[in-house]
């Protein structure tokens, strides 16, 4: 069965949950979501209880885990799941837009989630003819 394929909205945006005691009882909970497209985007106040999934939409991106890292780099259709410990920079790389989603969870089970689904690099690479947002660029 073929599904209509979902227009992404025209306008990015970022919404911060308000994280209260009660909130921080769940195993997991959604601290901050973001659809974007500026060119960097640094976290410096995270967690070691918070994780960043990030979705490469378009364009190619790298990123440090720490200033003297080598870069490694983000291609469309990448997924990025790594905690929020450590400052994280990213940067645009080319004369493309670089579009993504990301969703920063907190909770004392976010590592957990993170442990299982990381490999060494912090980076999947998605097949691009199975994409994990059935999405239409505009």
């Amino acid at each position: 069965m073929i599904h209509p394929r979902i227009p992404l909205p025209k306008e990015y945006a970022v919404s911060v949950n308000t994280v209260t005691p009660m909130t921080q009882r769940f195993p997991c909970y959604v601290k901050k979501v973001g659809y974007s497209n500026e060119p960097i985007f640094e976290l410096t106040d995270g967690s070691l209880s918070e994780v960043l999934v990030l979705y490469t939409l378009s364009g190619t991106a790298s990123f440090q885990k720490v200033p003297t890292d080598t870069p490694l780099f983000l291609k469309e259709h990448d997924v990025i799941s790594i905690p929020c410990h450590a400052s994280l920079s990213f940067h645009k790389i080319g004369a493309d837009e670089w579009v993504y989603l990301y969703v920063i969870v907190g909770g004392t089970h976010s590592s957990l989630y993170q442990s299982f689904t990381q490999n060494s690099s912090a980076t999947t690479r998605l097949n691009p003819t199975n994409r994990v947002l059935n999405h239409k660029a505009e």
